[in-house]
């Protein structure tokens, strides 16, 4: 068996919500390049959305880029918002089979339960 290597990196995600009802809300606030499209288009966001947004993170981790590395801010909303979903080719296949799950429409997303025992899984194997 291969010997994987893994390095460990601290971040502030800067996570907070305001007006949240239930859960779900239709707030504009946080860093576009980790926002999915639902958000972007101003629809209600939840749960789906924040494994999303996890997702972005660890790929940013496992691959040591920027997700939507050399691109604007203007040009990351029309991509994210027109159903274009970040590059996972940088990352280890292992990781890779596990974020592009949280790459997919809302509807189709893989629970946070389910992202996070896959993830620990992993690292710990």
């Amino acid at each position: 068996m291969e010997d994987k290597t893994y390095r460990v990196f601290l971040a502030d995600f800067g996570l907070g919500k305001i007006g949240v009802d239930a859960g779900r809300t239709t707030m504009q606030a946080g860093t576009p390049a980790f926002q999915p499209p639902e958000q972007l288009k101003g629809e209600l966001v939840g749960v789906g959305s924040d494994v999303y947004a996890l997702a972005c993170i660890v790929v940013e981790l496992f691959s040591e880029s920027q997700i939507w590395k050399g691109l604007s801010t203007h040009t990351i909303i029309l991509k994210v918002a027109g159903g274009s979903f970040p590059c996972v080719d940088y990352v280890p296949p292992e990781i890779k089979s596990i974020v592009e799950n949280c790459f997919v429409p809302v509807d189709r997303r893989i629970s946070t339960a389910t992202f996070l025992k896959n993830l620990c899984k992993l690292l710990h194997s």
